[in-house]
């Protein structure tokens, strides 16, 4: 249930899908195949495309937001989230850090701050 559906092919059907390239980063050459024809240019657009399911991003207001976590030593020690107006995000949406502190039963305090 974690892995997204990806030939490469077109994907059978009529659900939205996403046409990326297998080496590529940063939301660069992705075309949205969901009826909206969004897409980004990029440096990858030479290399074999990959056909995947698309997912839904999280949305609030105005931005669409990305979630990476960060690990030290096999440790999970911070998340960051890049928000966007576009529901393809690039190196030119805000970063959102933040801190995870570790407290006594295992809970955890998010403090976020807007960088930029």
């Amino acid at each position: 249930p974690y892995l997204l559906e990806s030939r490469f092919e077109p994907l059978q059907g009529s659900a939205p899908s996403v046409q990326k390239p297998l080496w590529g980063r940063e939301g660069q050459n992705i075309t949205m195949l969901d009826g909206s024809n969004l897409a980004t240019p990029g440096f990858y657009g030479n290399v074999p495309m990959l056909y995947q399911a698309k997912a839904q991003l999280n949305h609030s207001g105005q931005h669409y937001y990305q979630a990476g976590v960060f690990c030290c030593q096999g440790q999970p020690c911070g998340i960051g989230f890049r928000r966007s107006a576009s529901p393809i995000i690039t190196t030119d949406g805000e970063l959102c850090g933040h801190i995870l502190d570790e407290i006594p039963a295992a809970y955890f305090v998010c403090r976020t701050e807007v960088i930029g």
